[in-house]
């Protein structure tokens, strides 16, 4: 039943976003149908939707780059982008990197020891530097713990290969580490 529901939705998202994405000038429409999925409501309930209020400007447009040329997958996403032009996908970064980023609080408590040593021999801050990240780095202090877990799992199995090096530094994590270091972020 409730695949059918996401079927139904996607669908109905796509045939919207397509009819939107072919005229100028409709970055308010096509706001509209980001927040269907990124909108307050489903950002806090949905684990697996990250917060990208507030987010740097380049990166959000390298990921919708990255979802269009399918360097990136996600189910939904790379049908959202897929009829995203240029000038709509740095119109859709520059419009959320002007809002205020929202943190999100850490779904379970943290060993700050175990995350503290994962992070220092992975080196995080050398890219990531406070977790606030940069223009092309994103930010990760006070996104979601459960995405954040998602998306350096993701990296580890190799099913996310847009950022090749995170690959290798997750190869050997364990995911009570990789817990730990979702849940530290989090609370940044």
């Amino acid at each position: 039943m409730a695949r059918k529901i996401w079927a139904s939705l996607i669908i109905c998202y796509v045939a919207i976003f397509c009819s939107l994405t072919s005229a100028d000038g409709q970055l308010d429409a096509q706001v509209s149908v980001c927040e269907g999925c990124h909108g307050t409501n489903t950002v806090t309930n949905d684990p697996k939707v990250p917060e990208i209020q507030g987010q740097h400007f380049f990166y959000i447009y390298t990921q919708l780059k990255d979802y269009k040329a399918n360097r990136r997958s996600h189910q939904v996403m790379t049908l959202m982008s897929a009829g995203l032009d240029k000038k709509m996908m740095e119109s859709l970064a520059q419009y959320y990197s002007e809002q205020e980023w929202v943190s999100r609080a850490p779904e379970i408590t943290i060993d700050e020891s175990v995350a503290s040593s994962a992070m220092t021999a992975g080196q995080c801050t050398q890219c990531h530097g406070n977790y606030k990240g940069l223009n092309g780095i994103p930010r990760l202090a006070g996104q979601k713990a459960s995405y954040l877990e998602e998306t350096m799992r993701a990296f580890k199995q190799k099913e996310r290969m847009n950022a090749g090096a995170k690959s290798a530094l997750f190869a050997t994590m364990a995911d009570a580490e990789i817990a730990a270091i979702a849940n530290f972020l989090a609370n940044q």
